[in-house]
């Protein structure tokens, strides 16, 4: 008995220590002054469950002098009231935007919580996160709801009411906020958000790190293409959708999996086999510690050999 408990510690423990090492944080979400002006509240990088009550991603404040401009919302309309609360520890100034950098509800389900505010803030996101919010919100409800263990009960989905296109600009308070469009990377309506007068860039779930990528929507080459262009800014700090603040090292960290993920499967590809006899051949090296690889991996491997696959072929 004495040497089956140990032999299980000697497997579980390093396990254990290597999620500490990663997580980003402390139990809770937690504020994280990126430079002055700008707060990030950093999320728990594992799935939604009742421990965090569906707050994974990370959620970015930045304050104007007309006002406080959210980046993403959260998940729930309890976490969107949470991230209210943090704001109102910094500053009493009115929530004036709320811009939504993507279709999947953990990043915009919190709008809700912001809508009931008065004055209401606008809330920004591309047309395609729009149509495709649409399309999942009922799905999405149930899945955190039942992930939650109800946390996330009376959530609302509430809809951006401005979209754009393509690339825009947003003066507000004296701070220059440039939405850029980076076309179809991590879905196909990403909105990455470039302050340039303080050298910020947020990224929304295009950048994940020390987390790996969820492609259900993704295009791979697509988010290799925008994360090469995002690398051409000159951020001095990084705020990804998921994953610790860090600096340009946290793009080319991600670039460095989606690189070596690409190569590991047009090398398999060449050789005949399909995805799934991949999987246990594929050695992504470091990337293996990522938060959710497990849960993951499969589904990147075969997003990608579809991507190859289309860029090679066509439809």
């Amino acid at each position: 008995m004495k040497t089956r408990i140990v032999c299980f510690l000697l497997l579980v423990l390093p396990g254990l220590a290597l999620e500490a090492a990663i997580a980003p944080g402390p139990a809770k979400p937690f504020l994280h002054k990126v430079t002055d002006g700008v707060y990030t509240v950093i999320g728990q990088m594992d799935a939604p469950n009742a421990a965090n009550r569906g707050y994974m991603c990370n959620v970015t404040f930045i304050i104007t002098g007309k006002g406080v401009v959210v980046v993403d919302s959260g998940g729930s309309l309890e976490n969107g009231r949470m991230l209210i609360r943090h704001i109102r520890r910094i500053t009493d100034k009115p929530v004036t935007h709320v811009i939504n950098t993507h279709a999947h509800a953990d990043h915009w389900f919190g709008n809700h919580a912001f809508s009931q505010l008065t004055p209401k803030p606008v809330i920004i996101g591309h047309a395609n996160m729009k149509k495709r919010a649409r399309e999942i919100a009922p799905r999405w409800l149930r899945f955190m709801e039942r992930s939650t263990k109800g946390a996330s009960r009376g959530t609302r989905p509430v809809l951006p009411d401005r979209t754009v296109t393509g690339n825009t600009v947003l003066k507000t308070g004296g701070v220059e906020i440039r939405l850029i469009h980076t076309g179809f990377s991590h879905t196909r309506g990403d909105l990455v958000v470039w302050l340039p007068q303080k050298r910020v860039l947020i990224t929304g779930d295009v950048l994940t790190y020390k987390r790996i990528p969820g492609m259900r929507d993704a295009s791979p080459l697509g988010n290799i293409r925008a994360l090469e262009m995002l690398l051409q800014l000159p951020a001095r700090h990084v705020v990804p959708g998921h994953g610790p603040v860090s600096d340009r090292r946290a793009i080319r960290y991600m670039l460095g999996y989606l690189r070596l993920l690409r190569r590991e499967v047009a090398r398999y590809q060449d050789q005949g086999l399909q995805p799934y006899e991949m999987l246990t051949r594929i050695n992504v090296g470091k990337y293996v510690e990522m938060a959710m690889f497990s849960h993951q991996f499969r589904n990147n491997v075969f997003r990608m050999y579809h991507d190859i696959e289309q860029a090679q072929f066509g439809d």
